[in-house]
């Protein structure tokens, strides 16, 4: 028989469905052209991201992680081509390019159960009849190897016994011995025995450093009493990424609810190191207990409430709370039917309206771009598989602001900051440049650094400018690594040259007669050349070393800009005594530099202090005062970032310091220099009247 197959895809941002089909393939191959005919949409469209829902476990798998495994193995298994290969090669070369989150949805659900979710795939079903007289995939003529593989690789690796209940769950009846088998050939399984605890399977992110660095939050939400009574929502926080996931529930309790669907959410996502309660031993019964000691789970028991930790879990509820409302035209009536949506729209900050989910505006990602979602339905589950330095194509830097109103904000202000940072430090650069009278070697190296406090905030406030006006997070590999150079080259070329100037003081102060001889225009070349050229080597060096260490803990930084600190926190722990030397090389530059200058300035105090006369004393200080104050502003920022107590640390003090000692410095330093230098102040005077 020449069988026909017709593959078809449903986005909510068209409100059509799409098919194409042809001839001579099964049910699997159609599949496959449906996840082709997804990406075509997505590419033609110039989506930034594809939120990609299917129904087949084959799709699902191979995109968390079968076609990594086959692009090693060179597109074979057991020593044969896999099936459909040339189609599975097209999928795996453009999800290089376009990311893509995959989430398995159920096939079927009975009508009465049905969201718009569960509709959109029946409108997908009726668009793509395929023509087979029987289903590949025949139970009953597969080995029963086959079957418990695919039981327990579609079930999440879970155990023995949850192997066999997820299997049983959906018609399969398996043997004891054959799950057995597979588990113990599995080498996912024998990965996470040796790690001594187990991350989640899609887990690609890192520790979330809060109190207790939850990988999860774990609360429900109550709706108000209907014709049925109170019912309850179990909600899930991912504390790194914030993804949400939703799970409608019939019970009378709330801890009921709790206790009822623990277990089967710990075992989908992963089986934990600790369970940390706030609530004491309420949520805790004999078949948790039994379960925890089974799994090796420590119980903590009786932690205080931490508002950092569990506030996103409790914003997070109340968005849900309100998209409910707003969906259900201002009451939550048919809240079950709009919940997958509710819970949607929370994780991509879409937009409703009181209208109702008809009149709706068009749903939108948190980049501003309308969201590619194809065959939409379902509980939503985040899905990542294990990344590294080769997977990375862009990295997550930390928001600003949560909302539009703060974003905005945040724009103004650094604009602000930027455009006193470039008017200052050109006016310095072209009055030292066009006033014969300041080429002394004091205004030289001030022209340098007023170079390197343009570049260095021009290296961090324009992108982070862009991603508070567009609402986006992200950076590219390569933006990521040129920004990390360029800071550490403009940071090291700024400590270089105030050592310099510190020993340009000295000399004055110390030397005045030899300052001619010790500070001639070859000398104060080759040594703004040297500060220049030792930034770049070092730069080079660390940046080097920093991006070819292997990143195992995801893409997400904790700081609004890409530096080195933050990327090595996504590095493997076996890239120890790596890490080790960066910091190390870099902690003896620093304190190179700074015990030059504390010498320098014990020697200019000593020589100031012998001066008789208390205006001789006065004018020498006032020499040294602007820098100082910058000196004293750069390190005392810098310092007080990187080896502050982690007892005081928290986000928003992280963020002030990064701000502090990044932006901040470059535009105060024009300011400082010319408050106390009249030179300085009638050069820039007589330049801007020049120009007006």
């Amino acid at each position: 028989m020449k069988r026909k197959w017709k593959a078809a895809v449903w986005s909510p941002t068209r409100q059509v469905a799409q098919a194409t089909e042809g001839e001579g393939g099964s049910s699997q191959l159609a599949e496959l052209k449906a996840v082709q005919l997804a990406l075509d949409i997505a590419e033609r469209e110039k989506w930034p991201k594809l939120y990609l829902y299917t129904d087949s476990w084959m799709v699902a798998n191979a995109l968390w992680g079968w076609l990594e495994k086959w692009k090693k193995a060179n597109w074979q298994r057991r020593g044969k081509p896999i099936w459909a290969a040339d189609e599975w090669k097209d999928i795996a070369t453009r999800v290089e390019k376009l990311p893509v989150k995959v989430c398995h949805v159920d096939a079927h659900v009975p009508k009465s159960q049905a969201n718009e979710e569960h509709r959109n795939n029946k409108q997908v079903n009726q668009a793509a009849k395929i023509e087979v007289s029987k289903i590949d995939l025949d139970w009953q003529h597969k080995g029963e190897l086959f079957l418990a593989r695919w039981a327990h690789d579609a079930s999440g690796h879970q155990g023995r016994d949850a192997t066999y209940k997820w299997a049983r769950d959906r018609g399969v009846d398996l043997t004891m011995d054959s799950i057995s088998q597979v588990i113990h050939d599995c080498e996912t399984c024998a990965a996470i025995k040796q790690a001594k605890w187990v991350k989640p399977l899609w887990y690609g992110g890192r520790w979330s450093k809060y109190k207790y660095g939850e990988a999860w939050q774990i609360d429900y939400i109550t709706l108000p009493q209907t014709r049925q009574g109170k019912r309850y929502v179990l909600t899930m926080v991912e504390a790194t990424t914030g993804w949400l996931e939703t799970y409608p529930v019939p019970h009378a309790t709330a801890r009921n609810t709790i206790l009822g669907l623990e277990k089967q959410v710990l075992w989908r996502h992963g089986t934990p190191k600790r369970i940390e309660s706030d609530n004491g031993t309420h949520f805790k019964n004999s078949l948790i207990n039994n379960w925890a000691r089974e799994h090796g789970i420590e119980w903590v028991y009786h932690i205080p409430y931490h508002a950092p930790a569990s506030g996103k879990i409790e914003r997070y509820n109340g968005l849900l709370k309100t998209t409910l409302k707003a969906l259900g035209g201002g009451s939550f009536k048919n809240w079950e039917q709009h919940l997958a949506k509710a819970t949607w729209l929370v994780n991509t900050r879409g937009s409703t309206n009181r209208a109702g989910p008809a009149q709706s505006e068009s749903i939108h990602t948190v980049d501003g771009e309308k969201v590619p979602v194809v065959h939409v339905r379902g509980l939503h589950v985040q899905k990542q598989q294990m990344s590294n330095s080769s997977s990375i194509s862009h990295f997550l830097l930390l928001a600003l602001a949560d909302t539009r109103q703060l974003q905005l904000l945040h724009f103004c202000l650094f604009l602000g900051i930027s455009l006193a940072a470039l008017l200052g430090n050109g006016l310095i650069i072209s009055a030292v440049a066009c006033g014969h009278h300041l080429h002394t070697p004091m205004f030289f190296f001030l022209l340098n650094l007023a170079l390197t406090d343009l570049g260095s905030i021009c290296t961090t406030v324009p992108k982070a400018m862009h991603n508070s006006l567009w609402d986006t997070r992200t950076i590219s590999y390569n933006g990521c690594a040129a920004q990390v150079f360029l800071l550490i080259f403009f940071l090291g070329s700024e400590l270089a040259l105030l050592t310099i100037m510190c020993y340009d003081r000295y000399v004055s102060i110390c030397k005045p007669l030899h300052y001619g001889t010790l500070l001639g225009s070859r000398a104060c070349a080759h040594m703004a050349a040297a500060a220049w050229a030792s930034a770049f080597l070092n730069a080079l060096m660390h940046t080097a070393n920093t991006f070819s260490l292997p990143l195992c803990h995801g893409n997400a930084l904790g700081q609004f800009f890409c530096e080195m600190p933050q990327i090595l926190k996504l590095s493997c722990s076996k890239s120890y005594l790596r890490k080790l030397g960066l910091i190390a090389v870099s902690v003896c530059l620093v304190l190179g530099c700074f015990v030059f200058i504390v010498f320098s300035y014990v020697q200019i105090f000593r020589a100031v202090l012998r001066i008789p006369s208390e205006q001789g004393r006065h004018k020498a200080f006032s020499t040294c005062l602007p820098h100082l104050a910058v000196l004293s502003l750069f390190l005392s920022t810098s310092i007080f970032a990187y080896l502050k107590p982690p007892s005081i640390s928290s986000p928003s003090l992280d963020l002030a310091l990064s701000v502090l000692y990044s932006v901040v410095p470059p535009a105060l330093n024009p300011l400082i220099y010319s408050l106390r230098n009249q030179e300085l102040k009638a050069a820039v005077w007589r330049l801007m009247t020049g120009w007006f």
